[in-house]
């Protein structure tokens, strides 16, 4: 089984690594990154599956690569770093708050705040070229500070639901993506 130690022997400045999270693709650690900006709290993301193969570390790449370029705008999560060994793993800025555990406690004008921030930043990704593929309540981050919301996860669990062959739906998946016949741009 992969635990902390093993990133830790690994990726230089990493500290501390516990087991935040572990979903039906993705397993989260939480730690501490000591790198050029000091020390900072960071997740660590790696897939469940003990053994995706070489395409699918090429396939974290280009997602950690396009997610940093359009996590220039600030209500994007910030990619640390990103790597395949000792397995595909990207680095992200720790961020606790998911509008899917805080959205009934939001008041409304801090809920408005957090859907417009939100669609600036899926707007200013799309100027990169980068598409969010899997928008739902718990990738979206509500702060107690600027900027109010952090987008997070841009593909990365949506690549290794595809490596792993299966069709990946979620309440919120358009259409057009399971049914390609259905063109939606007319719509949007």
């Amino acid at each position: 089984e992969w635990h902390g130690t093993v990133f830790e022997e690994e990726i230089g400045g990493l500290s501390g690594l516990d087991l935040l999270d572990e979903g039906e693709y993705m397993r989260t650690f939480v730690g501490v990154y000591e790198g050029e900006r000091g020390s900072r709290r960071v997740q660590l993301r790696t897939p469940v599956d003990e053994s995706p193969g070489e395409d699918f570390g090429e396939a974290v790449v280009r997602v950690a690569q396009n997610w940093r370029k359009a996590a220039s705008q600030p209500n994007i999560v910030e990619v640390i770093d990103w790597g395949t060994d000792p397995r595909p793993w990207v680095l992200v800025t720790e961020i606790r708050t998911s509008l899917e555990t805080s959205l009934l406690a939001l008041s409304i004008g801090t809920g408005l705040r957090t859907v417009s921030e939100t669609a600036v930043s899926l707007r200013n990704a799309g100027l990169y070229n980068t598409t969010h593929g899997n928008l739902q309540p718990r990738h979206v981050n509500v702060l107690d500070s600027d900027p109010i919301a952090l987008v997070d996860d841009w593909g990365l669990e949506r690549a290794v639901a595809s490596h792993d062959e299966n069709e990946f739906l979620t309440p919120y998946t358009a259409p057009e993506q399971i049914d390609p016949s259905l063109d939606g741009s007319n719509e949007t």
